[in-house]
């Protein structure tokens, strides 16, 4: 016999748009937890909870149609 849960935790998240060379825009939704970390500019360790609109950080582009980093084999169509 197996028995099986399911837990569901509710987390504050923090939706960070930004706009890369070209005008590029990107999108990210992360936890909003002071454990969360990012990096800046200046490639120095920037907890999410003390990111402030306008605030330059390090990014690295792709193209669309990835989940945790790896490429997704379907179509995905991304506005």
């Amino acid at each position: 016999m197996y028995v099986g849960r399911t837990k569901t935790e509710i987390r504050p998240l923090l939706l960070i748009e930004a706009t890369f060379p070209r005008n590029r825009k990107a999108n990210i939704i992360m936890q909003d937890d002071w454990h969360v970390r990012i990096f800046s500019d200046e490639s120095k360790p920037l907890n999410v909870t003390e990111l402030k609109a306008g605030e330059k950080i390090l990014g690295f582009g792709t193209e669309s149609g990835r989940h945790v980093g790896l490429k997704v084999d379907e179509l995905i169509i991304e506005l």
